[in-house]
This record gives structure tokens, sequence and C-alpha cells, in this order.
């Protein structure tokens, strides 16, 4: 689409006074933007560079068990957002964990690198209602976000942010590594200045992370990997 767009500018640009005058509501479009933003040459070279930096999804490989497909985060939201049944994947996220700030050098210095397998698209409330042997469950309001059209998606319209809800198993745990400074670092040397993780109360293992920490995703038969580099706190 912005491709178009692009082309249309260009083109624009060379024939700005022989618009078609039986097309005038473009020209008073065109008309609007340009007076808005200064130039129409300054909108097509903003627009040229917007394109550039896009990361087009591309198959990267493709054999008889599974299709590697390169991607941005963006289209990855938009993928997430028709997963709306339980449906089990594998993950990579990158994370900066939660640790007090006091006398902590490595406070915000550290990433949690997590591999595993999780459940996206369940029902948190049903989930609940099914371990707590409690059909009358209604679950609290999410901190989060709300729920997009009943998929994993999550949206928090006061931060215009994007998560995944997921749930991890006790018989299946996600395995953590640690860097600092680009180099691998065990646990136990920070440990110390970690914030103590409260479980679920009903069993349940719910968790939600920023889209932008997503690195690696594979579901039915797909494996996503993001190649727009983004690192987001939380």
């Amino acid at each position: 689409m912005i491709r178009i767009v692009v082309f249309h500018l260009c083109r624009a640009n060379r024939v700005h006074d022989r618009v078609p005058r039986h097309h005038p509501p473009f020209k008073k479009k065109l008309n609007k933007v340009v007076k808005k933003f200064g130039s129409l040459k300054r909108i097509t070279i903003f627009t040229v560079v917007i394109t550039k930096t896009l990361i087009p999804m591309r198959t990267i490989e493709q054999n008889e068990n599974h299709e590697v497909i390169g991607l941005t985060t963006s289209e990855l939201t938009e993928i997430l957002k028709s997963v709306k049944k339980g449906s089990f994947a594998f993950f990579e996220i990158h994370t900066i964990p939660s640790m007090n700030k006091t006398g902590n050098p490595y406070f915000n210095q550290i990433t949690k690198i997590t591999k595993g397998n999780i459940l996206i698209g369940g029902n948190y409330q049903t989930r609940v209602s099914n371990n707590t042997e409690n059909p009358n469950f209604v679950p609290e309001k999410c901190n989060v976000g709300e729920k997009v059209e009943d998929s994993c998606v999550q949206y928090n319209e006061k931060l215009n942010r994007y998560y995944l809800q997921y749930e991890w198993f006790d018989q299946v745990i996600p395995k953590a590594t640690y860097e600092f400074e680009g180099n691998s670092i065990e646990k136990q040397i920070f440990s110390d200045f970690m914030r103590v993780y409260t479980p679920n109360k009903y069993g349940v293992n719910i968790q939600s992370v920023k889209m932008e920490n997503i690195k690696e995703l594979h579901i039915n038969k797909i494996h996503y990997i993001v190649e727009n580099e983004v690192e987001v706190e939380g």
C-alpha cells in the first residue's frame, strides 16, 4: 500500500498542475496534504524513506516439515490476532527481568532469553474453572490490556502497546538463560536483586509479553523469525 502511495506521489509531483479536472476529490485532498507538510517533494522523500526501512514478510526456508518466514513485529501481531482457539506453540523471547534498583550494578543490564513450549489462544476463565472445579469463576479485570477480538493478543490503549498472552506448564517449563553485556551470566550471581515472582493463585500459569520482545515463534508448521531489532523493557 505504501509503495502505491509512493508511486502516486512521485507521479503527482511531476504533474501536480495537471491533475485531472474530472477527479476534484483527489486534487482537493492532495492540496490539503501539501499545505500541511509544506511541499509535495518533502512528502515524497519521507514516504520513500519509510518504504525503504520496512522489512517485508518473506519466506526464508521451506521444506516438508515447516516453513521459515521472516517478518516484522507488526506483521506477527496481525497474524496472532487470528489465533482465537487454544494452540500449542514454541517461542523465544528476550526480556529485561524485574529487579530492585538500589545498589544493583546489573539493573536493566540483564537480558533474559526464554525458549519453550507454550499455549496461546486459550480461555483463562475456562482454564481456571476446570482447574478449580468452579463453574461460576469470574476473572478479575486484566491490568495488562484488553483482548483483541477474543484472540491471544492484548492491547493496552493507554500505552498503545500489544501483548501476547500465553500459558506455560509445570511439566515443560520454558528454559531461561541470561546475558550481561553480551556475555552469558549465571542467575545466582544477581539473584539477590531479583524481585520475587508471585505464581498464579489458581495454578494456571498465565503471563503476557510485549510483542516487541518476541524474537521467534513456531505455530502450525510455520516458524516466524522477527527481523526488526527492538528491545523493550519487561
